[in-house]
């Protein structure tokens, strides 16, 4: 999960991660638990009442583009608070995207971690937009087209893509 978080932060924050990455499974790395992470990440961008923003942070986040970018801002919240796997599971479900949410609601075999949540929505993600483009005219699929798109259609399954 380290390298995951390592690998997907941006900006400042990724300034700070990608050194480390290099060092990730050496025993000259930093941070090798997520204890480690969080003291470094304090120590660089901390905030006196961390718990507190994390906590309206987390409640406040949803899916707006991938589900993978969406799982690196949860966990980066999650590492901030004391939550038991129950409330992060149910949380993290409430910021999907709708279809993936419903998705797995309807799955017979229920995630029971974050993790195990994490991979279902990532699949789920996967085949909706692996539906969706299969659903694009032939013209649509892969490079550009000759003929002018059907503007209504081509807003309309923009709309129903995913984040």
């Amino acid at each position: 999960m380290l390298s995951f978080l390592l690998m997907n932060m941006e900006d400042a924050a990724g300034a700070l991660a990608h050194p480390h990455l290099d060092q990730l499974g050496s025993q000259q790395a930093i941070i090798q638990t997520a204890e480690d992470l969080k003291r470094e990440f304090l120590a660089a961008f901390g905030d006196p009442d961390a718990t507190r923003a994390a906590e309206h942070n987390i409640t406040t986040l949803s899916q707006t583009s991938t589900c993978a970018k969406y799982f690196t801002k949860f966990c980066t919240l999650a590492i901030e608070l004391d939550w038991n796997n129950a409330a992060l599971c149910s949380q993290f479900a409430q910021g999907l995207h709708w279809e993936v949410s419903r998705q797995i609601a309807t799955c017979e075999w229920q995630p029971t971690t974050i993790l195990e949540l994490q991979n279902a929505a990532l699949i789920i993600e996967n085949a909706l937009q692996e539906e969706h483009t299969s659903h694009l005219p032939k013209g649509n699929k892969s490079g550009p087209s000759n003929t002018t798109p059907n503007r209504e259609a081509s807003t309309s399954q923009q709309a129903t893509r995913l984040g």
